[in-house]
């Protein structure tokens, strides 16, 4: 496990800190490391919607089919692409 270095503060009121610290002790965890676990939780979720793209099937077919597409680029895709390569 990796050496937890940094710090973050957080304010809140004495009802939501009591209803953690009860669920934190139910889990058999302290407040900072079931708040950690639960920050972390939602973040992987938010991040996946975020960074995850989920096709229905007929979707699936579709871009498999463009993938395997040999026709040469079009001359804006080209273009498209000499200006990322130009970046890189």
């Amino acid at each position: 496990m990796l050496a937890l270095t940094e710090r973050i503060n957080l304010r809140t009121n004495s009802e939501i800190k009591n209803l953690l610290t009860r669920a934190a002790s139910f889990r058999g965890l302290s407040l900072s490391n079931f708040l950690l676990e639960a920050a972390q939780r939602m973040a992987y979720e938010v991040l996946k919607g975020q960074e995850q793209i989920i096709l229905s099937p007929r979707d699936w077919e579709k871009f498999a089919e463009i993938l395997d597409d040999d026709t040469p680029p079009n001359p804006k895709l080209q273009s498209a692409v000499n200006k990322y390569k130009a970046l890189q």
